[in-house]
């Protein structure tokens, strides 16, 4: 071998190298962000988040106040992956479309008769202890009265609450907030043969006016527990709703 020949070898060699540094490299990093229900830490577990993707034919309302069984008013929702009651308590909400704040598209909820209205994310598995990071936009046309994201699901009916600004007029606003998945409650809800449980994301509003929704985030935190970002809320139970 002469001296080009050579040094064409060791080149050959110290990339190759390289390259399987910088594989080792990503597979530790892809096994080491792996989050709850078997997804990456730090993906989205909130299907349609901007209300961007549309659902199929609405189905007419039964006299049932919450719809057709266990959060199956998907059907009545014009949003795939959502689903929505405007009855709680009494109340008379309307669902509709709105300018986004970064799309086409945005969730109102507007009220004709106060009580409480909400919309709900589909079924969610985490695996118990699993901090999630919230975010939401929102803004508000006349909504005087109490406006909250509710956590729901196996661990209990609000098992954590996070406040949504409490004026009846503001511009387009983000809330973010940390919570931590509590364990079960009772033996019907038991994590499945993958260690996840159920969880389930409502917004409701229990105010006059209108309640605008976009840009829905809930994302795993690697590593448990995180310091909170500035105007962050932790999680707190503030009252469970009756349904």
């Amino acid at each position: 071998m002469n001296a080009g020949e050579d040094v064409m070898e060791r080149h050959k060699r110290l990339i190759g190298g390289c390259c399987m540094v910088l594989v080792s490299a990503f597979t530790v990093a892809a096994a080491e962000g792996e989050g709850s229900g078997g997804r990456a830490a730090g993906a989205n577990l909130i299907k349609n988040p901007s209300f961007e993707e549309r659902s199929g034919p609405r189905k007419p309302y039964p006299a049932e106040p919450w719809g057709y069984g266990f959060l199956d008013t998907l059907a009545r929702s014009p949003f795939a992956h959502w689903g929505y009651s405007g009855f709680f308590d009494g109340g008379e909400y309307d669902i509709k479309l709105g300018k986004g704040h970064t799309g086409r598209v945005a969730a109102r909820l507007v009220c004709r008769r106060r009580g409480r209205g909400g919309i709900c994310t589909e079924e969610i598995k985490v695996k118990p202890g699993t901090t999630l990071r919230f975010s939401v936009f929102v803004k508000a046309k006349g909504a005087s009265g109490e406006c909250f994201v509710n956590f729901e699901g196996d661990p209990g009916d609000g098992w954590a609450a996070i406040p949504l600004p409490r004026k009846p007029d503001y511009d387009w606003t983000e809330v973010k907030g940390t919570v931590r998945v509590p364990k079960p409650r009772g033996k019907r809800h038991q994590p499945d043969e993958e260690g996840n449980i159920r969880i389930l994301v409502f917004i409701y509003t229990k105010a006059y006016g209108e309640l605008w929704i976009d840009d829905v985030s809930l994302v795993p935190i690697a590593g448990g527990e995180a310091k909170e970002d500035a105007g962050e809320k932790k999680g707190r139970k503030i009252g469970t709703p009756k349904a």
